[in-house]
């Protein structure tokens, strides 16, 4: 079994970490800087969650395996 964590974003997680809460923005910066934790946003997530321009450009940027 895998110790990799894969994660799901919907469109209220990623326009919280649009508003800049907390709890999204640690999420997004851990899986980034953790080697095995891999965030995933579905299109359709992103175009709901697109009110803040820097929503999907942020979170575009998590890795992906």
């Amino acid at each position: 079994m895998s110790d990799a964590l894969h994660i799901v974003l919907d469109d209220t997680a990623m326009a919280a970490a649009g508003q800049g809460n907390v709890l999204a923005s640690r999420l997004i910066h851990r899986a980034h800087a953790e080697p095995g934790w891999f965030l995933y946003a579905p299109a359709c997530a992103l175009v709901e969650a697109v009110p803040l321009p820097i929503t999907s450009s942020a979170l575009i940027r998590a890795r992906v395996p």
